[in-house]
C-alpha cells in the first residue's frame, strides 16, 4: 500500500550501534502538537544518527508501546491495547552492575 512507509506515523524499531549496544527505540505519533511520528526514512535518518549499524523496523501505529518496570513509558496515541507479540528484556541484577 502506498505511503505505509512514508506517512508519518508512531514507530517502533531495534537497532545495533558499532558497539554492540542494542537500542530499543518508540516513537510517539498521530498526536499534532506532541508528536507527529516520523517516516520509515526519517527514523532510518535517526537510528544512523544514533550510532545504529544494524536495524529492523517493527510494527508501529497503535501498537508502539515501550513499557520499562511495569510503566508505559511513552504516549499512546490511543488508548493500550491487546498485542499478539513483543520484545520482552530481562536484566539480572548480577549483570546490571
Amino acid at each position: 500500500m502506498v505511503g505505509l512507509l512514508t506517512n508519518r506515523d508512531p514507530r517502533t524499531a531495534i537497532g545495533v550501534r558499532y558497539d554492540g549496544k542494542v537500542l530499543l527505540i518508540t516513537v510517539d505519533g498521530r498526536q499534532p502538537g506532541y508528536s507527529l511520528g516520523l517516516s520509515s526514512r526519517e527514523l532510518a535518518g535517526y537510528l544512523v544518527s544514533l550510532g545504529v549499524k544494524d536495524a529492523a523496523m517493527l510494527d508501529g501505529g497503535a501498537s508502539t508501546q515501550m513499557v520499562i518496570e511495569n510503566e508505559t513509558v511513552n504516549r499512546l496515541p490511543a488508548r493500550e491495547r491487546m498485542l499478539g507479540g513483543g520484545i520482552v528484556v530481562i536484566v539480572s541484577k548480577d549483570l546490571a552492575n
